[in-house]
């Protein structure tokens, strides 16, 4: 090919992309800006999941016995949901109290258009309707006008306010809410080609992200509208970083894709407007109090547990304990400028490492084995379901501390690879000593996985221990010491008396409920699958790699018995989170062996692959309907 002809096909390419871009930006704000027309209704929840749609508020929500949640309206106030309504008829509702003795003049507007007046005083639960025979395109945007003489700016304590809608009306996507899905669909093709995907195959990639979300947008546009808000920007942010680290390895753009396919499906749950767990609550909470405690670092935090209930009590012989939790993991979302994003971000944070892990069982698995299997094991750790389980159950941390568990792990596999490198020792031990600062769980999860590599090679045995004691040693004297000294002269008397058991969450498991957790998460597919992939680990992993294996799996076995055998003490170490990557490269093991025998045994471990994603799925939708707060259940009683 001459070098003119070459030029032309190189810039009939690009055009091509070009052209391709447009389509897919113009195609998927039309589909997703179409909104649902008819019959529909929007609950916004005032409490939880507000803070990025509300002004003139008080700055906390309130929660009344745990199934109701409130705020204050100033004098002035208003909601500015991300989406419009057009056409009619239209029933505005809102709950409120007034609570002041002070009769208070109120009045409504939708935009600018006044559509109630009302007087309320205290002592009363109010419950009213507004209905509009029609309207033309405006934003949902209702703001409240208080008249009152408390001289507090305390106005209705609002609860909720709905939006039904009738036959002949339409609601859609405003704003940032209708242009973003268009403009990461638009991102995610650009990414894709340029981490080396054909053009057909980009689109293919991108084309089940534009017809999900038109899908979506048509069935209940707000709870997409509130969502693509609170992802888009990280998952651009993410999937770029992810692109970058990819960049040089193996098929990495295949991971890249799964990647983007964990991130948001993650998201969608995570952040979707009716999905609250009250520990989010309780870490926002955290943020706010430690500041105004006293004393040493270690000191401190065990104060604002006490008052904030994260991680306390737990008792043990009849007293109450603050689990330890590192004050350091909270410090970041102190710069956090709102109470609405402390709660935003400590989500954002867990999404972030929950879906980090998939390029750290990639890494581990390319170093293992061979790009088939990594990819494989890729994509099932996509679909963990204890990742899942911790998102909708708000444990962040311990997303964080087992991805950071997972860094040090993957630096000592590279030390054993090469030992007499200093750069690499150096490596493991600031990763230690990070993941110790962060995450309490990685000194039992760490120390029993770096304790039982060091019995195994030799090579490592005093530079693997001496890791422990010395990061350990400095970080349970700055951070943990109060727990360490409960532990050793309370706690494991009464455990050895055999007194001990945890009151804050039921007796101490028995070894056969312990062992249960393993299928209650992960089924029996997985296990199975996990073992026979152990088995042949032996014959296609390396000496190294192996015992790499093996010491994970041991690791594993060991925190499971503090579980069974400790007396309810060891019930937060997480060990079925820990063990989750583990699983995936052996079951990725298996299926890719699978694969490669013949078209029947590639086509098995296709339909294995799906059935395990589709088992995730479930899970995940499981989690979100069983730990549905009742904080998102409208009350829907009051006078009128």
């Amino acid at each position: 090919m001459s070098g003119q002809a070459y030029l032309t096909r190189l810039n009939a390419g690009r055009w091509g992309d070009v052209v391709v871009t447009l389509v897919v930006l113009t195609l998927t704000v039309f589909l997703t800006g179409r909104g649902r027309s008819g019959e529909n209704a929007i609950l916004f929840q005032l409490g939880p999941n507000d803070a990025s749609y509300i002004s003139g508020f008080a700055p906390h929500y309130e929660i009344t016995d745990g199934v109701s949640a409130s705020r204050w309206t100033s004098y002035e106030a208003s909601i500015e949901l991300p989406v419009s309504v057009e056409g009619g008829p239209l029933e505005i509702s809102y709950r409120f109290w007034r609570v002041f003795p002070e009769t208070a003049l109120s009045e409504v507007y939708l935009d600018d258009q006044l559509i109630d007046r009302f007087e309320s005083r205290g002592g009363q639960t109010r419950l009213r309707h507004v209905t509009l025979a029609a309207v033309s395109e405006s934003p949902v945007s209702i703001h409240f006008k208080v008249d009152s003489h408390e001289r507090q700016n305390l106005g209705l304590r609002l609860d909720w306010v709905s939006l039904e809608t009738g036959e002949r009306a339409r609601i859609r996507a405003r704003g940032w809410a209708l242009w973003l899905p268009g403009i990461l669909a638009t991102f995610l093709f650009v990414l894709f080609r340029a981490a080396g995907f054909e053009r057909l195959l980009a689109i293919v990639l991108v084309l089940p992200w534009v017809v999900t979300t038109a899908i979506w947008a048509r069935l209940d546009p707000f709870s997409f509208a509130v969502v693509i808000q609170k992802i888009a920007a990280a998952a651009i942010v993410l999937s770029l970083f992810a692109a970058w680290w990819l960049r040089k390895r193996e098929s990495g753009r295949w991971v890249l894709a799964i990647f983007v396919l964990g991130f948001l499906l993650k998201g969608a749950g995570l952040f979707h407007p009716a999905t609250f767990y009250p520990d989010v609550a309780n870490m926002r909470r955290y943020v706010d109090i430690y500041p105004e405690m006293t004393g040493t670092i270690a000191e401190r935090g065990v104060a604002t547990q006490e008052r904030t209930g994260v991680g306390y009590p737990r008792t043990v012989g009849g007293k109450d304990y603050a689990f330890p939790y590192s004050p350091l993991y909270f410090f970041p979302f102190t710069f956090l400028p709102t109470p609405g994003a402390v709660e935003d971000g400590v989500r954002l944070f867990g999404l972030a490492a929950a879906s980090l892990q998939i390029l750290a069982v990639f890494w581990l698995a390319t170093t293992l084995f061979d790009a088939r299997v990594a990819i494989t094991a890729a994509f099932l750790s996509a679909f963990l379901p204890p990742l899942f389980s911790r998102l909708v159950l708000a444990l962040h941390a311990t997303l964080v501390g087992h991805f950071l568990d997972l860094v040090v792990m993957s630096a000592v596999l590279l030390l054993s690879l090469r030992p007499e490198s200093s750069k690499r020792f150096a490596a493991v031990g600031g990763a230690t000593f990070v993941s110790f600062l962060e995450y309490t769980s990685s000194y039992f999860s760490l120390t029993a996985f770096m304790g039982i590599f060091a019995l195994f090679d030799r090579r490592l045995t005093f530079r693997l221990l001496g890791v422990l004691l010395m990061t350990g040693t400095v970080t349970i004297l700055g951070l943990y010491w109060p727990f360490v000294w409960a532990f050793a002269t309370e706690m494991l008397p009464a455990m050895m008396a055999g007194s001990a058991e945890v009151s804050a969450s039921g007796p101490a498991p028995s070894p056969l409920a312990a062992l249960s957790r393993i299928p209650l998460f992960y089924g029996y597919l997985y296990p199975a699958l996990a073992l026979l992939g152990l088995a042949l680990a032996r014959q296609r992993a390396t000496t190294v790699g192996y015992r790499f294996l093996v010491v994970y799996g041991l690791a594993f076995v060991l925190l499971l018995s503090l579980r069974a055998f400790g007396g309810g003490a060891f019930k937060d170490l997480k060990e079925i989170t820990f063990v989750g990557p583990l699983i995936a490269m052996l079951s990725g093991l298996t299926l890719a062996e699978l694969s490669r025998r013949g078209r029947a045994g590639l086509i098995a471990a296709l339909a294995l692959s799906a059935s395990l994603a589709v088992f995730g799925v479930n899970k995940y939708r499981s989690y979100l309907e069983t730990y549905a707060s009742p904080l998102m259940v409208p009350d829907r009683s009051g006078e009128p």
